[in-house]
């Protein structure tokens, strides 16, 4: 019974940190979507739809290509692949500390 109420303990827990998260999205100025490993849009906030001209879930589950312009794919998707790696690195190594690597 112990490990059970440790368990529901600690999806409330995600729970909480998920809705936090949800609610920083929210109140962002900029446009921000959250990608799985493969690149998939999972979540993005109302700014970005402002932004976008998409309404509701239209780009859940989109790869984020859609929101790249044709032309510049191959320097999107380069930076991208840099800094994911520099995340790894960060995390291989220990070091949360890191800061991603700086987009211009």
């Amino acid at each position: 019974m112990r490990e059970t109420d440790e368990s529901e303990r600690y999806l409330d827990d995600l729970d909480d940190q998920l809705f936090a998260l949800h609610q920083l999205l929210a109140a962002m100025l900029d446009g921000i979507d959250l990608l799985d490993e493969h690149g998939v849009i999972r979540d993005v906030n109302g700014c970005l739809l402002e932004l976008t001209g998409f309404v509701g879930d239209d780009l859940m589950g989109q790869d984020v290509s859609l929101l790249v312009p044709s032309r510049d794919r191959a320097i999107f998707y380069a930076r991208m692949m840099f800094t994911a790696s520099e995340i790894d690195a960060a995390t291989a190594s220990g070091d949360s500390s890191k800061e991603s690597h700086e987009r211009s």
